[in-house]
């Protein structure tokens, strides 16, 4: 009972036969390195007599999408209204695919809501580069060698670790 047309998400028909009631779900957002689940953020025209209400959905475990509980989401099981919301408490060991799901509904079959956007916003995790050679040399000075060249109190080559790091003792 959802049309999409020139970008934004309609109730099928055309005005006065307009169906009461139309769910729409995103595709599942399941990112690689994923550190936190940020906001649901979606704009939407809701004219008088009609609603759109977005809900967030789990499909970690299943290709069927499972409504995140109350107790996890505040406001998810009645479902949120035009905006934004957050999804910081999400936990990204148990939450880590996503799916939005909209309900759209009128009570007048002449008019309609639509949804023009939503964005399922989150944070990757930072990927590691590793065995980076590069050079360290201090800016002082301790003496000048017999071509006048410069002799560093340190100089020396180095290379990260495999998370990209590295200690360096006795600086």
């Amino acid at each position: 009972n959802i049309t999409v047309s020139g970008g934004m998400v309609r109730l099928s028909g055309l005005s006065g036969t307009y169906s009461a009631l139309g769910t729409l779900f995103s595709s599942p957002v399941t990112p690689a390195t994923l550190s936190s689940w940020d906001t649901v953020l979606y704009q939407a025209n809701v004219p008088l007599n009609t609603s759109i209400l977005v809900r967030v959905y789990d499909v970690t475990s299943s290709s069927t999408p499972t409504l995140i509980p109350e107790a996890v989401l505040p406001g998810n099981s009645a479902g949120f209204i035009p905006g934004h919301f957050s999804l910081k408490t999400l936990d990204t060991s148990v939450y880590a695919s996503l799916v939005l799901g909209a309900t759209l509904t009128t009570s007048n079959p002449a008019v309609t809501p639509e949804l023009s956007s939503w964005i399922l916003a989150y944070t990757e995790s930072q990927t590691y580069i590793a065995s980076v050679p590069f050079s360290l040399t201090s800016a002082k000075t301790i003496g000048t060698t017999l071509s006048a060249l410069p002799v560093y109190k340190y100089q020396q080559s180095h290379v990260t670790d495999g998370t990209g790091d590295i200690k360096i003792s006795d600086l």
